[in-house]
């Protein structure tokens, strides 16, 4: 009887720990030394990320409703706005957070519920190649540091989360549209 019990138990811990779906859930603050601002974190698997959208003023910024929604950056921007210890995370960053969380199919509703415990993305707006503001709550648009070119055009990919079609998708966008930022800490 007492095996029993044991390996009921036992079953009973992997089942408790696979259905976090490696989703460690830690949650902290980090404040911005630049200019003081104080941004949740998210740490899922070992992946520490802003569960917020960066609010920092750079030189090619852009505003909206930038303290609900952060700002929106050009890509050379984005490369440089994330504060010291955190950076732009890569296409392959993206991917082990969407593992992380459940793959492909979980993802949306993941990275969209708003709580404590989550990523929150909100669906803000994004600035056009041509400096307009579009789509305030259709979509959230994330820079990655992953650029490639594609019939003599470069581009860099984002990870987009389409309300409508309730789903994220990799699309490649030009270097001088305005999309949100969420930062990655750096790994030690």
């Amino acid at each position: 009887m007492k095996k029993i019990a044991s390996i009921a138990l036992f079953i009973s811990l992997i089942v408790l720990i696979l259905s976090f779906n490696n989703a460690e859930i830690d949650n902290n603050k980090f404040k911005d030394s630049r200019d003081g601002k104080t941004y949740k974190t998210i740490t899922i698997g070992d992946q520490t990320w802003m569960a917020e959208n960066l609010n920092f003023k750079t030189p090619n910024s852009w505003c909206a409703d930038c303290e609900k929604l952060g700002m929106l950056y050009n890509f050379e921007d984005a490369k440089i706005a994330c504060p010291e210890g955190w950076h732009l995370p890569s296409v392959e960053e993206w991917q082990t957070l969407i593992d992380n969380l459940g793959g492909q199919d979980s993802i949306y509703y993941k990275l969209t519920e708003i709580d404590s415990n989550s990523f929150s993305s909100l669906f803000a707006h994004y600035r056009t190649v041509d400096g307009k503001i579009r789509d305030k709550e259709l979509f959230a648009h994330y820079w990655t540091s992953t650029s490639g070119v594609l019939d003599g055009t470069t581009f860099v990919e984002t990870y987009t989360i389409n309300k409508n079609q309730k789903s994220v998708s990799k699309i490649g966008f030009m270097k001088t549209s305005g999309f949100s930022i969420r930062c990655i800490k750096n790994k030690k």
